[in-house]
C-alpha cells in the first residue's frame, strides 16, 4: 500500500509539468489561425507538441491509481491528464495539421504529417 502512495505521489508532483499548463498549450496552439505563408511552421509547431507514450503513460496512471486521480480531481486536473492520456489531444493535433494542409493546398510530399 506504501507503494502506491508514494508512487501517487511522485506521479502527482513530477506528472509531466502541469496537465493544465500543457492543456492550455496545446489548445493555443489548435487556436492559432492558419497562415499559409508559414504553414510548414505551424505543421512542425504542432508535431513538436504531440502527447509521447512517456506522457501518455504517466497521466494515464495519474488517473487511474486512486490517491493521484483523488488528487487530480481536487486540483482539477484530472480533465486535462485523462485527454493527454487516451490520445485525444494527438488526434486533435493531427486534424489540425491536416486542416491546413487542406486550405493551404499542401500534399503530403509538401506538408508531412506524422507522429513522432
Amino acid at each position: 500500500m506504501k507503494f502506491f502512495i508514494v508512487l501517487s505521489f511522485v506521479l502527482f508532483t513530477t506528472g509531466c509539468a502541469s496537465a493544465i499548463d500543457r492543456h492550455h498549450s496545446l489548445q493555443a496552439e489548435l487556436d492559432m489561425p492558419i497562415d499559409c505563408k508559414h504553414a510548414q511552421k505551424q505543421i512542425s509547431q504542432l508535431q513538436k507538441n504531440y502527447v509521447t507514450s512517456g506522457e501518455q503513460f504517466a497521466n494515464g496512471v495519474a488517473t487511474i491509481l486512486p490517491t493521484a486521480a483523488l488528487l487530480n480531481l481536487i486540483s482539477g486536473e484530472y480533465s486535462s491528464r485523462w485527454k493527454l492520456a487516451n490520445g485525444e489531444y494527438n488526434e486533435r493535433l493531427i486534424m489540425r495539421i491536416e486542416d491546413i494542409q487542406k486550405e493551404c493546398g499542401g500534399d503530403n510530399n509538401h506538408f508531412v504529417a506524422t507522429a513522432s
